[in-house]
């Protein structure tokens, strides 16, 4: 079965937010904006041998995380905080939330099941209560059902469209259900790099940027159904 065509799941970063971790309390830090991860490339070393050369790939260097910061408060305690972590150069906690976004909202009648292997049973009543239902749904949406999420795998283009989730570690009864694009959580530790940049000019806010030297590299994010906070 081909894959349905033409529907893309994805967003921007609108509604993005940063939390640090400071005395056993996650508190955010304001004005941020364009946050951004540097892939550093490992190197390649090559061997000659008596048959030829061959190349062994290298461990990758840790990248930079950094964030423009669209609206500077130095006043504010999260940036003192910051700066006082960069001082003393002690490891500040992060985790970077993207927002919830609500993809597809059935009646409260239409019911999912999800089997072991993946598979989606539509029933129930009203909309959302068959696959054809969700034509503006795609792959890498997922289904929240009872505070968990499935991401949805593949969606097949037939005229009856056949939806797999990864497969779940048990079976899901029949229950109600919504159709998200998740949160996504960065969480990483690291060390605040450079000193703050400023940037004042007569009709903007005053800018500057965050720049963060994790403690390793940041693995790819986990999906949530909360916020933290």
């Amino acid at each position: 079965m081909a894959d349905r065509q033409g529907v893309l799941a994805g967003r921007t970063g609108k509604g993005t937010r940063t939390n640090y971790f400071d005395s056993g309390t996650w508190k955010e830090v304001p004005g941020l904006d364009n946050f951004s991860v540097a892939a550093n490339e490992p190197t390649a070393t090559t061997y000659n041998s008596f048959e030829g050369s061959f190349a062994e790939v290298g461990n990758a260097e840790v990248g930079d995380a950094s964030w423009d910061i669209v609206s500077f408060m130095p006043h504010h305690p999260a940036f003192k905080h910051m700066e006082e972590k960069r001082v003393s150069q002690d490891s500040v906690q992060f985790r970077v939330e993207t927002a919830e976004v609500t993809k597809f909202q059935p009646s409260s009648g239409a019911t999912v099941a999800l089997g072991t292997d993946g598979s989606v049973t539509f029933a129930g009543t009203g909309l959302g209560s068959k696959a054809v239902d969700l034509g503006e749904v795609a792959r890498g949406m997922c289904f929240k059902i009872g505070g968990s999420l499935y991401t949805i795998e593949s969606i097949s283009d037939d005229t009856t469209p056949v939806f797999v989730v990864e497969a779940p570690a048990a079976a899901v009864t029949a229950d109600g259900y919504e159709v998200v694009y998740p949160i996504l959580r960065w969480e990483f530790s690291g060390i605040v790099k450079t000193p703050f940049s400023m940037e004042i000019t007569r009709e903007s806010p005053i800018s500057s940027r965050l720049v963060v030297t994790p403690t390793q590299i940041i693995p790819l994010p986990s999906i949530q159904t909360s916020l933290t906070g």
